[in-house]
């Protein structure tokens, strides 16, 4: 299945975190709030990895596993980048399918009473990248984000380096409609049914799809999309609209969408409002 790697754990289950240091507790509260989500948090001058996530980044990115005292007694595994060489490392990660969120240290250490005070300054993964050097040349770099509306499939694409936003709709396929592509191991009737969806996102080859929370848990789409695509799968939080065009409208400061061709397209007008809370 296509999707995001994650880095289930914050750390080996046996490290007892009652007893970590402070800076150890300030990285875990962070780590704690970012499920999923490979931490390089700065420490002097470098970007450093503890945990399982530590473990991660050193198979994948082939740097020398260490490890650091985290309370008395106990230590904790740890791998780390020089801070000049953030944006290589970056983009090897974010290349293999990961999310990685960059900590920075934001006051001056040399004024800090105590504790340097650290914040996540970014979130990085495949489709939402701004940064020229992490991105493939030539090419859109597109975030998909797909809703549904009765039978009907709303896809919105975001390229926050281009600022390009675009959306479109195609109907659910029928049963007995699908070709060759059908796979084996999911329903036939359900592949059928995501078929047109599949065949428009496989046509644009988006960086990242970005599921509605509904269609995320539906194996049948997952298999088909991992034929079709390589693009990494995240489920788009459960949130309920209130009205998808009107928050489009307030973002856009407009009154309505009829002057964007989509005054009438709801699936579009979800994938669209679904994107911009992404």
């Amino acid at each position: 299945m296509v999707g995001w790697r994650l880095a289930l754990q914050a750390m080996p289950a046996k490290v007892d975190t009652s007893k970590f240091t402070p800076l150890f507790r300030q990285w875990l509260r962070i780590k704690q709030q970012l499920p999923g989500i490979l931490v390089l948090f700065r420490l002097g001058d470098f970007y450093e990895m503890f945990g399982e996530d530590a473990e991660v980044g050193a198979r994948e990115l082939q740097l020398t596993l260490t490890s650091r005292e985290c309370s008395p007694g106990q230590r904790i595994p740890m791998c780390g980048v020089p801070h000049h060489a953030l944006d290589r490392y970056l983009r090897q990660l974010v290349e293999k399918g990961y999310r990685v969120a960059v900590v920075d240290q934001t006051e001056d250490p040399k004024k800090a009473k105590g504790l340097v005070r650290r914040e996540v300054t970014r979130v990085v993964s495949a489709g939402r990248v701004l940064e020229d050097e992490l991105l493939p040349g030539a090419q859109h770099n597109f975030l998909a984000s797909v809703a549904r509306v009765g039978d009907r499939f709303g896809v919105a694409l975001v390229d926050l380096s281009t600022a390009d936003f675009l959306v479109t709709e195609v109907p659910a396929g029928r049963a007995g409609t699908a070709g060759h592509r059908l796979l084996d191991t999911a329903d036939a009737t359900a592949v059928a049914e995501y078929e047109p969806l599949v065949d428009e996102l496989a046509r644009i080859g988006p960086a990242e799809i970005l599921l509605a929370s509904d269609l995320a848990g539906d194996e049948a789409l997952r298999q088909v999309l991992a034929g079709r695509t390589t693009a990494p799968i995240a489920a788009a939080e459960e949130q309920p609209f209130v009205s998808p065009a009107r928050e489009l409208c307030e973002f856009f400061g407009v009154a309505s969408l009829d002057g964007y061709g989509c005054a009438d397209m709801p699936a579009a007008q979800a994938a669209a409002a679904q994107a911009l809370r992404a």
